[in-house]
């Protein structure tokens, strides 16, 4: 037990003195140029169909920032536009960004949030609009073609119907991920080179960090916007309390921690942590306290054998340099995430652009953001339900959709190995989230849900990593077995082919 943890102390420790930020960054740069897990997980995903052969992450930059000015060149062209954004903080940042760069040109922009599109959505908005920018969405739509002139600015995994379109902008052509490597806010700067801060915020709120990619070049070409430093990279560091800090850390259960308040005041007060200390954020601690933190946490999970989340805790953690509502990318995005979730839409914007905003309004906003998610992760916590293949939180009439997808993320930890599938109410469909790991990376959720939500007469769509999907109520249970039935055969699959990889060893 001592040589071990000598030994891990001595690597973190060697991480945090000679971590040189250059070096790191090339070496991200080149794991960029190949960021989708690269060709090879590009086929196992059923994704490297049609794309472009994987090179230099310099050379696409060249057609990127080509095709980013025929995009803006169409889109300063319009007089009245109509801007269509998604609700969560990637979209929020990527509408902010282009609205904020209309409005600065002198054009009489319109802008809306939408929680999807879909093709009723496009027919209604082609009946009132000429000419329409959509944003973090649109990738999956099939009759663009109603909308006179349009744009569409997405990372989402698109159908060939929108790569066909003069104003697609979208990292998959590219052959770049856009589930890690680029978000919508990202494709965004590239497009206007407006509000820099917003492009890493809404890569953040799509969980994106550590920045990659598009996102990584984004970071290196800005440094007097963004500051970078490795440190202990749990949410909440510059919001919450100590106490609160680590109770409600569900990212990487920490045995003693996780949702115990009286075990984490008791761990702080036994590494020498005061009361007084224990009511500020980790962010405002005196540096050698910060330090203690750390290294008692990684004596900790040495002790809970949880060795494993050691390299995940730590590593860089992002900061804008200018005066904004949150200095911290992460939470500035649970800012915009949480407008958008309870359609306030006007402030998201205005928080996303630092306008003056109600701050009171807000601090009830996330209060009871905050209430909400606690009470849908409790409810989940009673009534989930493993079927081997899935574990299913069925929340219908008990968790509100709109935040369906962050219970499920915030219980993943519990079962790293299979996917969870949330279920709750919206009107009258039945709204689908899906979170899965890398350790299940066989299976690409967007691509399962988009499938599968079709075969039943709904739609979906989303990352390698996480999805959703809008489905008739009356075809839950076989959009379940459906669900199970694939993933049951990617696992097969998956199992002999690594046991036929063994035996050839």
């Amino acid at each position: 037990m001592g040589s071990q943890l000598n030994k891990l102390l001595y690597k973190f420790t060697k991480m945090v003195k000679h971590m040189d930020m250059e070096a790191h960054a090339t070496h991200l740069d080149q794991r960029g140029q190949n960021s989708d897990r690269d060709k090879g997980q590009e086929k196992e995903n059923g994704q490297g169909k049609g794309q472009e052969e994987a090179g230099s992450l310099r050379t696409k930059l060249e057609r990127i920032k080509r095709d980013a000015q025929k995009v803006r060149e169409l889109i300063l062209s319009m007089d009245e536009p109509f801007i269509i954004h998604h609700y969560d903080a990637d979209g929020i940042s990527a509408g902010s960004i282009v609205y904020d760069t209309l409005i600065k040109a002198g054009k009489k922009p319109k802008i809306e949030m939408y929680e999807g599109l879909a093709e009723e959505d496009v027919s209604n908005i082609a009946r009132e609009h000429e000419e329409v920018v959509i944003v973090d969405l649109g990738s999956h739509v099939e009759n663009l073609d109603e909308i006179k002139s349009v744009a569409i600015i997405d990372h989402h995994q698109p159908n060939e119907h929108a790569k066909k379109q003069e104003g697609f902008f979208n990292p998959w052509q590219y052959g770049i991920d856009g589930t890690v490597s680029a978000s919508s806010s990202t494709m965004a700067w590239f497009v206007f080179r407006n509000r820099t801060y917003l492009s890493l915020v809404g890569a953040a709120g799509d969980v994106q960090t550590p920045f990659e990619g598009l996102n990584r070049y984004i970071l290196e070409n800005n440094k007097d916007i963004f500051d970078v430093r490795f440190d202990l990279t749990l949410y909440g560091r510059e919001s919450r309390d100590l106490i609160t800090f680590f109770t409600n850390n569900y990212e990487y259960y920490m045995e003693g921690l996780t949702g115990n308040r009286n075990g984490v005041r008791s761990f702080l007060r036994a590494i020498g942590i005061s009361d007084s200390e224990m009511r500020k954020s980790y962010e405002a601690l005196a540096e050698e306290k910060k330090a203690k933190i750390r290294r008692e946490l990684v004596k900790l999970l040495i002790y809970t054998e949880k060795t494993e989340y050691i390299e995940n805790i730590f590593g860089e953690v992002y900061t804008i340099k200018a005066d904004v509502p949150r200095k911290d990318v992460r939470e500035y995005a649970t800012l915009l995430n949480a407008c958008g979730r309870y359609k306030l839409g006007r402030m998201g914007r205005s928080i996303a652009l630092n306008e003056p905003f109600d701050e009171k309004s807000l601090t009830r906003l996330l209060n009871r953001h905050k209430k909400n998610v606690r009470a849908g992760i409790e409810f989940a916590k009673n009534i989930f339900k493993d079927t081997g293949q899935l574990v299913i939180i069925d929340g219908r009439g008990n968790i509100d959709y709109s935040i369906i997808g962050i219970v499920c993320g915030a219980l993943q930890y519990k079962w790293p190995s299979k996917l969870v599938l949330g279920l709750a109410n919206k009107n009258d469909v039945v709204k689908i989230s899906m979170r899965g790991s890398f350790e299940r990376q066989a299976i690409n959720i967007g691509q399962l849900l988009s499938e599968v939500a079709e075969e039943v007469g709904g739609s979906g769509g989303g990352h390698i990593k996480a999805g959703g999907a809008e489905i008739p109520k009356h075809k839950v249970q076989e959009f379940i077995e459906a669900v199970e039935r694939r993933v049951r055969e990617v696992t097969e699959e998956k199992t002999k082919g690594e046991a036929e990889s063994n035996n050839r060893r």
